[in-house]
């Protein structure tokens, strides 16, 4: 059972990691996303949090569990991991580059599950995508992130 189920948060208002964008990250700024959620709740009253992987800082387990611990101590939830690594493409013509963005993405949707995350969204491609592959890498992410109970969302961007 993940935080959302556990209480009641629809009154409630979160924040994104990208509204720190030039703070969060190496060589970024002052913040790290370990402070996040003291500062979060501290000093903006909000528990619910909405992490970008450009902001995350890594997707390998240790990482994914030191920000767990410090989301649960300081009482916020993750909602949604927005996948936005930008360097692979799960819509690209070769097979293999298609696999690797998957093989990238179901190894976030490994972390958005360590952090409790209900939702996760990858970045949608800049131009139209040839809507079968498009659809095809949605429904391989999708099946994998449901093993997690985790749910993929889809984000248009306009094409």
């Amino acid at each position: 059972m993940n935080h959302m189920q556990e209480q009641n948060w629809k009154d409630e208002c979160g924040i994104t990691s990208s509204s720190f964008l030039h703070q969060i990250g190496p060589g970024k700024g002052p913040m790290t996303i370990m402070a996040l959620p003291k500062i979060a709740r501290d000093e903006l009253g909000m528990r619910i949090l909405d992490i970008n992987t450009n902001s995350l800082g890594s997707i390998e387990p240790d990482h994914a569990e030191r920000l767990r611990a410090e989301v649960d101590r300081t009482g916020c939830i993750v909602t949604n991991i927005k996948l936005n690594q930008r360097d692979i493409d799960m819509n690209h013509a070769d097979p293999a580059e298609r696999e690797r963005a998957l093989a990238v993405y179901r190894k976030s949707v490994d972390a958005a599950a360590i952090l409790g995350a209900r939702w996760v969204r990858p970045l949608p491609p800049d131009e139209k995508p040839d809507m079968q592959i498009h659809i095809d890498g949605y429904r391989a992410l999708a099946d994998y992130a449901a093993t997690n109970d985790i749910q993929v969302i889809v984000e248009e961007y306009g094409w």
